[in-house]
C-alpha cells in the first residue's frame, strides 16, 4: 500500500520572486545516460523536466525502462515529480514550471513505454478518483497506468471527470485518494455511496491524507484483495 500514498499532494499557491518575476530555470548539463543507475537519475530527470529538455527526459526514461516499468515509475519518475514540487517549495520555480515539468514526465513515460500489453484475462473494473478540484494528479495517473498494465480496466473520476454513482454493476473496485482534511467531507460521502451501492466491491484508500482520514473517520480500506491490489 506504500504506492497508494503517492496519489496526490496538498495544494500550494504559486510562488514568484518579490517584484513579480518567476524564478529562472537552469538547464541541466547533459548526463551520461548510459551509465546512470535508475535512482541516481532523479535529480538529472527533474532538472531536465524543469528546463523542458524533452530529449534528455526521453533518454533518461528509456534508459531506465529495461529495469522494469514500475521500478522506473517508483524509483525515477515519481521521485523526480516530487523533486519538482520541492523546487517550488524552495521558491526555485513557479507552479507553472512544475505543472509543465510533470506533464512532460507523464507524456514521455507513456510514449516511451508504449501501450500496456493485452492481458490474458481482465482482472476487473476499477474507478480511481480524487476529490473534485484536486490539483496534484500525477500519482493518480501513474497508479491508473500501472493497474492497466496489471490487467485492470481503469476509469478516472475526479478531477478528470464526474464519476458514475457507485453501483455493484459498474466497478469491482474503487480507489479513493484523500489529500488532506479538506477532502474528508467529500471522501466520507463517496465511501458511503460505495458502501450503499456496491457493498461487495473492494475499496482502497490512498493519498497523502489517507492515514489521518482513516484515524479520524474510522473509514477503512476493505475487500479480500485490497492489500494486494497495488502490491
Amino acid at each position: 500500500m506504500d504506492q497508494v500514498h503517492h496519489l496526490s499532494r496538498p495544494r500550494r499557491r504559486s510562488r514568484t520572486r518579490s517584484g513579480g518575476g518567476t524564478m529562472p530555470v537552469r538547464r541541466p548539463a547533459h548526463p551520461n545516460v548510459d551509465t546512470e543507475p535508475v535512482a541516481d537519475g532523479v535529480e538529472l530527470l527533474a532538472e531536465a523536466a524543469l528546463a523542458q529538455d524533452a530529449s534528455t527526459v526521453q533518454r533518461l526514461i528509456e534508459h531506465s525502462l529495461p529495469h522494469g516499468w514500475w521500478r522506473t515509475c517508483s524509483e525515477l519518475v515519481g521521485p523526480a515529480a516530487r523533486r519538482l514540487g520541492s523546487y517550488w517549495s524552495a521558491d526555485r520555480c513557479s507552479f507553472v514550471h512544475v505543472t509543465l515539468g510533470v506533464s512532460l514526465l507523464h507524456r514521455t513515460l507513456r510514449t516511451s513505454a508504449g501501450p500496456p500489453p493485452s492481458p490474458r484475462a481482465l482482472r476487473g473494473r476499477i474507478l480511481i478518483t480524487g476529490a473534485p478540484g484536486a490539483q496534484h494528479t500525477f500519482g493518480l495517473l501513474l497508479t491508473s497506468e500501472r493497474l492497466r498494465r496489471d490487467g485492470w480496466h481503469v476509469e478516472l473520476g475526479w478531477p478528470f471527470a464526474r464519476p458514475a454513482l457507485p453501483s455493484v454493476r459498474t466497478f469491482d473496485a474503487y480507489g479513493v485518494s484523500v489529500s488532506g482534511p479538506r477532502d474528508h467531507e467529500w471522501a466520507i460521502g463517496f465511501t458511503r455511496a460505495v458502501e450503499a451501492g456496491a457493498p461487495s466491491s473492494t475499496l482502497v484508500l490512498g493519498g497523502w491524507g489517507a492515514g489521518r482520514f482513516e484515524a479520524e473517520t474510522g473509514v477503512r480500506s476493505r475487500g479480500a484483495d485490497h492489500r494486494s491490489l497495488l502490491a
